[in-house]
C-alpha cells in the first residue's frame, strides 16, 4: 500500500497545496488516490466532506488530546480500503511537523509508517530569512511584535526546525522515502510549486486547475510593521479580518500587498546567519545536495538588496496610506 504524505512546513506552500487537492479531488481520485476529509473520512464513510480541507483538524485535535488511538482506527479502515482497490492515499497537513519532539507528534508518524509499506514524504521547506518574515507577516506583528523581536524569539526557540523535522522523518519513513524540496524557482520541477507537487506524486500538472489554489497572501512588512503597534486590531495571531477588510477594498494587487526588497536589514540578517548556517550546512550536505548554505540560510537576492534607508520606508509607507485613503473616498 502507498502514502504520499505532504507534512508542511508551514508557512511553505502549504496552503497552495491544500487548495489545489481539494479543488481537484475527482482528479486525484481518478488517478487512483484516497483524499480523506477534514475528519480523516473517506469517499464512502458516513459524514464524509467531499468540499472539506484536508485533515488538519484531525490531526490538531489528536495532538491537543495526546490521544492517537482515534488515527489508529482510521488507518485499519483506509489501509483495507486502500488495499484491496490498489489506491494511493494523499495526507497533507502542515501541523505534522508539530511537536515531533513528544510522544504524540512521533507516535502519528510511526502509526502512519507501520501501516504503508510504500510511502513517499514530500517535505517542503522555503529559505530561512523567506519563512521568518512571511511568518512574522502571518503571525507575529499580531502580536504586537517588530520583525526584529519575532526573529530574536525564533532564534531562541530554533524555529523553524527544519532539521529536527528532515531526520525524524528520515529516521521513521527511511532515508529513500524522503524527499526535502527547497521552495525556490531552480529547485521546483518547471520552477512552480503545484508543477512540481504533481509531478512528484505522478499526475498530469496539464491536467490541474489551479484557479483556487492561490496561496497565503501577505501584507507589505512595513504595513505590518506599523500594524504591530496596535495589536488590539486582531482578537489573536490567526485573525485575518484585517487583511481581508484590505483586500476587498484594495486588492490583491494593492501597495498594501507589495513586496519590499531590501526589508530584512543587514544586523538581523547576521543573527539569522549566525544561527542556522550550521544548521543549513547539515542541511546541504544530507538532504539537498544541489543547494548552497546561502539557498537554505539567507537566499542571494536578500543578501544582494540594498537596505531601505529610513526615508524610502517613509515613502513607502505614505504611499500605502495614500493608496488606500483614496480607495476609502471612492
Amino acid at each position: 500500500m502507498r502514502l504520499i504524505l505532504h507534512p508542511g512546513h508551514a508557512k511553505c506552500g502549504s496552503t497552495s497545496i491544500q487548495k489545489s487537492i481539494i479543488v481537484n479531488r475527482k482528479l486525484l481520485e481518478s488517478n487512483g488516490f484516497i483524499i480523506p476529509d477534514p475528519q480523516m473520512r473517506i469517499r464512502g464513510d458516513k459524514g464524509f466532506n467531499p468540499n472539506g480541507e484536508t485533515p488538519r483538524p484531525f490531526f490538531r485535535k489528536m495532538m491537543e488530546e495526546r490521544d492517537t488511538s482515534e488515527l489508529e482506527a482510521k488507518l485499519k479502515r483506509i489501509s483495507n480500503r486502500a488495499k484491496k482497490n490498489n489506491k494511493t492515499v494523499l495526507i497533507s497537513a502542515e501541523n505534522l511537523v508539530n511537536g515531533l519532539s513528544n510522544r504524540v507528534g512521533e507516535s502519528i508518524h510511526r502509526l502512519l509508517a507501520s501501516y504503508f509499506s510504500d510511502i513517499q514524504v514530500l517535505y517542503y521547506i522555503k529559505p530561512i530569512d523567506s519563512f521568518l518574515l512571511s511568518a512574522w507577516q502571518q503571525w507575529g506583528y499580531k502580536n504586537g511584535k517588530q520583525f526584529d523581536e519575532f526573529v530574536d524569539n525564533a532564534i531562541r526557540a530554533g524555529n523553524p526546525n527544519y532539521k529536527i523535522a528532515a531526520d525524524t522523518f528520515s529516521a521513521i519513513y527511511g532515508d529513500n522515502s524522503l524527499d526535502v524540496i527547497l521552495l525556490e524557482t531552480n529547485f521546483l520541477h518547471g520552477g512552480n510549486l503545484l508543477e512540481d507537487f504533481y509531478t512528484r506524486i505522478g499526475v498530469d500538472f496539464s491536467k490541474t486547475n489551479d484557479s483556487e489554489s492561490r496561496s497565503n497572501i501577505s501584507l507589505n512588512p512595513h504595513l505590518c510593521s506599523i500594524l504591530s503597534r496596535s495589536p488590539h486590531l486582531f482578537e489573536n495571531a490567526h485573525d485575518e479580518s484585517v487583511k481581508e477588510h484590505i483586500l476587498n477594498m484594495a486588492g490583491k494587487n494593492s501597495l498594501a500587498f507589495k513586496k519590499s526588497q531590501g526589508f530584512i536589514s543587514r544586523e538581523i540578517i547576521q543573527k539569522i546567519k549566525n544561527r542556522f548556517d550550521s544548521d543549513g550546512k547539515y542541511l546541504v550536505e544530507n538532504y539537498l545536495p544541489d543547494a548552497s548554505v546561502n539557498d537554505v540560510v539567507v537566499q542571494p537576492s536578500t543578501l544582494e538588496a540594498a537596505p531601505l534607508g529610513d526615508n524610502e520606508e517613509i515613502k513607502q509607507m505614505l504611499a500605502i496610506q495614500m493608496e488606500l485613503m483614496l480607495k476609502l473616498a471612492k
